[in-house]
């Protein structure tokens, strides 16, 4: 595993540094990967415990968005049923990347708590540099970002596909994230 992630944060490195050649990476992956280097200074080699905000804090930001929680709550729950047993959490975050909603099989809670994702992590790419719903805040955009394509080595298990969703004035409201932890 130490070789994996050594290897990893190299690779991304090497590449933000301009020493080798880019990889074939999405244009907002790179652009991400430049932003957690040159502008957050996130070394992606080491090891980062995601922060957890506190249940009040958590239950205030669900508040907030509680009409929207409420109409989401049936749709995740139909889309859940699509993917269920795949492996895939559905993810729901406020607009400064705190997870507010979770759905899942029980069975994955462990490996995604493992991971950082659980109810009140936040996952803005100050935090955890590249991953799909801090960059998808950035970006305004929807995207996938898959395995080495995290900016942290630690990350590199994850796939996220994530999706800005947008209130009727324009505004970034939250973001919707489909994601995979694999061993």
């Amino acid at each position: 595993m130490l070789k994996k992630t050594v290897a990893h944060a190299d690779l991304v490195l090497s590449v933000v540094q301009g020493t080798t050649p880019r990889p074939l990476l999405e244009t907002s992956i790179e652009r991400s990967w430049l932003r957690c280097a040159e502008h957050r200074g996130i070394d992606p080699a080491r090891f980062h415990r995601t922060q957890v905000l506190e249940s009040t804090s958590v239950r205030e930001r669900q508040e907030r968005l509680k009409a929207f929680l409420e109409i989401a709550k049936i749709e995740t729950s139909h889309l859940y049923q699509r993917i269920a047993g795949s492996g895939f959490a559905i993810i729901l975050t406020d607009s400064d990347g705190v997870i507010v909603n979770w759905t899942a099989d029980g069975s994955l809670q462990k490996s995604f708590e493992q991971s950082g994702l659980w109810l009140g992590a936040l996952w803005d790419e100050a935090n955890e540099g590249t991953n799909g719903i801090g960059t998808a805040l950035i970006e305004r955009k929807a995207l996938t970002v898959h395995g080495d394509e995290h900016f942290r080595s630690q990350h590199a298990k994850l796939t996220c596909s994530a999706a800005p969703i947008f209130d009727p004035e324009g505004q970034l409201l939250v973001v919707l994230d489909i994601s995979s932890v694999t061993s």
